[in-house]
């Protein structure tokens, strides 16, 4: 793939086949502590990690691409030209965010802010 990675070079349409299914790509299979190649053709369903903090929230629970984030946004525009969007991490996990525990108002602040809204709304 480094060659891809140089200025100017494309990825044609006989190279993106060939590389989707070829065994190329390292795949670390979850807590297994073992990496495989696999290709994008493979049954086997694995990942990219494409941010830090989905890699390391995933990374011994699902097969992922055995590069770091950093190597991966090297070549992204490869992995998209090969249609890989559908792999990446940022594309199939929806984070939420969920308050718990005991709500404390500061009310102090809460009064100084309304103080201050007329003036923040001119």
């Amino acid at each position: 793939m480094e060659d891809y990675l140089a200025k100017g070079q494309e990825l044609d349409i006989q190279d993106a086949v060939r590389l989707k299914s070829a065994k190329v790509f390292p795949v670390s299979m979850g807590s297994l502590d073992v990496v495989a190649l696999r290709s994008l053709r493979d049954h086997t369903r694995w990942y990219i990690s494409d941010t830090t903090t989905l890699g390391a929230a995933f990374r011994d629970k699902v097969h992922l691409l055995a590069f770091p984030v950093k190597a991966v946004r090297r070549f992204i525009n490869v992995l998209k030209t090969l249609d890989c969007e559908d792999r990446f991490l940022s594309a199939v996990v929806e984070e939420s965010i969920e308050c718990r525990g005991t709500v404390i108002r500061d009310l102090a602040k809460e009064e100084d802010l309304k103080a201050r809204t007329s003036f923040i709304a001119k």
